[in-house]
């Protein structure tokens, strides 16, 4: 699979914004529990729009449509994100606006040491995308076909993912999804995980997804569990595990990769997984490999799981959930400055990346 050069990304998901809330004390929200925090100066943004984006602007020179497709309020909000969205290089002729809801608003909630979640509604714009709006995107994917990646990502309803995964298997595409902890079981229900050749999963949500019922450490019994459930998977099929502050963790073809977080100052971890997910999709599409070469040195990038690790060390280091300024040449000094070293890059124009590397990564079997 490694070498195959994609033309376009195609993606549902959520596309909004909102604001961040600073829980004071470490102890999990109780149900009854009143919470004091503070209100932060941070942007949120939500999880289409983060993936897409980082999609895009790590795709560097080479040419790679990005295109979300899905619905905004006719609000100031609304109006505001189409054109970050168009200066960032993604196309939003398939973005809609609306009367009929607002543009979804989200309030994220972090926790003292940067950990923290969303709370997301599911009553706006982003719901109202139905199934049969993908019909108008038929033409699209017929026309590329095996050189498109479709995205089926949180905060639209599953029904529509299902309908997106299904067209992308009709014409060949790359598919790639993620689901939150709560959607697990309805997703395995819709068998939304056999059409789906990249899986990328938080911690939680991967042991929803294998019904691991203890806490989920990478050790030996959370690895054996996600291995009998990948191994029922078709041969191609690819795993991405983030695991927080810990780093990430890798599936393709029998080997686990295990990646541990970039020691970099943390300010907040909110938005680091699709911004991992991002530049592992615009290192897939340019033709580069998913997981490390066996041999490699740990801070060689010369994967999309480790292209993502960086960038999502870049990202927790920002407040916002989707860092504006993490460009390609952001993430090659940072990675410079953390003696990261470049190889194997995809990139046409990024030839002159390479550096002297020292270290090694962990192959799990």
């Amino acid at each position: 699979m490694d070498g195959v050069h994609y033309e376009a990304l195609i993606g549902v998901g959520g596309i909004g914004t909102g604001v961040f809330f600073a829980l004071e004390g470490d102890h999990d929200i109780g149900r009854t529990e009143t919470r004091l925090g503070q209100l932060m100066d941070y942007r949120d943004a939500c999880k289409l729009h983060i993936i897409a984006h980082m999609a895009r602007v790590l795709s560097g020179p080479r040419p790679f449509r990005v295109i979300p497709v899905g619905f905004v309020g006719r609000d100031p909000v609304g109006r505001d994100l189409l054109n970050q969205m168009r200066k960032s290089g993604l196309e939003t002729r398939w973005v809609r606006r609306t009367d009929q809801a607002p543009t979804l608003f989200a309030v994220c909630f972090q926790f003292p040491d940067g950990s923290g979640g969303n709370l997301t509604p599911t009553n706006s714009a982003c719901a109202l995308l139905k199934p049969d709006d993908l019909e108008r995107i038929d033409p699209l994917l017929a026309r590329y076909g095996s050189k498109a990646m479709v995205l089926a990502a949180p905060e639209v309803a599953l029904d529509v993912r299902a309908r997106l995964l299904s067209l992308g298997s009709r014409y060949g595409c790359y598919r790639v999804a993620s689901f939150v902890r709560g959607e697990i079981p309805a997703a395995a229900r819709l068998d939304l995980f056999s059409q789906t050749d990249l899986l990328a999963l938080n911690e939680e949500e991967a042991a929803a997804w294998v019904s691991f019922d203890r806490r989920p450490l990478w050790d030996t019994p959370f690895r054996l569990a996600l291995e009998r459930r990948v191994t029922q998977m078709p041969p191609s099929f690819r795993l991405i595990v983030t695991l927080g502050a810990h780093g990430v963790a890798g599936w393709e073809r029998g080997r686990w990769v295990f990646l541990p977080a970039i020691q970099a100052p943390v300010v907040s971890t909110a938005g680091a997984g699709d911004t991992l997910l991002g530049a592992v999709i615009a290192w897939l599409a340019a033709g580069g490999s998913f997981l490390p070469d066996p041999a490699a040195d740990f801070h060689r990038i010369d994967s999309a799981l480790a292209y993502g690790n960086v960038a999502a060390a870049f990202k927790v280091g920002r407040p916002d959930t989707l860092v504006s300024d993490l460009t390609l040449e952001a993430l090659r000094k940072f990675a410079h400055a953390h003696r990261m070293t470049w190889t194997k890059v995809p990139f046409s124009k990024e030839r002159s990346w390479q550096r002297n590397a020292v270290g090694k990564p962990s192959s799990a079997q």
